[in-house]
């Protein structure tokens, strides 16, 4: 038994050492996903554009592109997304030159994301016109 032990591990070994590595995903070409994401935006493909970004942003990090995010949610129509983007790219860019502008423009899609959350007035039920007899 111990003779086959040293002659089983080495089998083994050479077994593992020829199985292939397991499968890496293939090198994202990230200025290719950038390209994308900026031709899908301005052909108005805005959700197109915002997967782009959105993928880039978790290969990369770069704060910059949570800016074109921003972008997109605000095209698409969606102020809540907007002014989460934005506020996060303000976070990570204090030093912006136009930060006042921006947290302007953030202060309006969080009043935009309120109004449409919020339920419609309620329509007042007309008093009846009293009847003289």
């Amino acid at each position: 038994m111990s003779r086959r032990s040293p002659l089983l591990g080495s089998a083994l070994a050479a077994l593992l050492a020829a199985r292939p590595a397991a499968a890496q995903p293939p090198p994202q070409d990230t200025g290719a996903i950038f390209r994308a994401g900026i031709e899908a935006f301005e052909a108005g493909n805005f959700r197109i554009a915002l997967d782009a970004f959105e993928r880039l942003f978790a290969l990369r990090g770069n704060p910059d592109l949570l800016f074109n995010i921003y972008r997109c949610h605000r095209a698409m129509g969606d102020p809540a997304q907007a002014a989460v983007a934005l506020r996060r790219y303000l976070l990570a860019r204090p030093d912006r030159v136009d930060r006042a502008e921006l947290e302007g423009e953030l202060t309006r899609l969080d009043a935009q994301a309120r109004a449409l959350t919020l339920p419609p007035a309620p329509t007042p039920t007309p008093t009846p016109t009293p009847t003289l007899t």
